[in-house]
């Protein structure tokens, strides 16, 4: 090969190179992904929804009518009815997996997935009592007019995760 154009090739690779390098010089770059700041602490689920029992409580400043008050302690007593099984099963569950961690711990092991396997009882059964929960206390808050269920809220107060200080 002819050294002429040997320079000439090596040239324009080193041109070719520095017009990259200056044009990338002039886009700005990106800023580096940010992540959440973790305080370690998990965040509390949102505080559940007044009951009817919770709404029948406060009936002196929600201004309750005679109707309401009829609804309301139904709701009551059906969410008793229907929930005393559950809240018993949970509590067996609860109990169960309290004496396979004693045990765990006493014999000094036991694997993560032994141990997600024996609480999915307790997950499943506190997820039904949760749903449940939440369907009653939006059927006790539709027996409420939106005015009562404004002064509810204002009567709530905020909800600040992890309590007040």
């Amino acid at each position: 090969m002819n050294p002429r154009l040997r320079y000439l090739g090596g040239t324009l690779a080193i041109v070719a190179v520095a017009l990259g390098y200056t044009l990338l010089q002039g886009r700005p770059t990106p800023p580096p992904p940010v992540r959440p700041v973790s305080t370690g602490r998990p965040v509390p689920p949102p505080s559940p929804a007044p009951a009817a029992r919770d709404i029948l409580a406060g009936d002196a400043s929600l201004s309750l009518t005679a109707e309401q008050k009829t609804r309301l302690e139904h709701l009551d007593r059906r969410w008793r009815e229907d929930s005393a099984p559950l809240e018993a099963s949970l509590r067996e569950a609860d109990r169960d997996f309290s004496r396979f961690m004693a045990a765990a711990q006493e014999a000094g092991r036991t694997t993560l997935q032994e141990v997600q396997g024996r609480s999915a009882d307790v997950r499943e059964l506190g997820a039904a009592l949760r749903e449940m929960r939440r369907l009653q206390s939006e059927a006790a808050a539709n027996v409420l007019t939106e005015a009562q269920r404004q002064r509810l809220a204002a009567l709530r107060g905020p909800v600040t995760p992890g309590g007040a200080r």
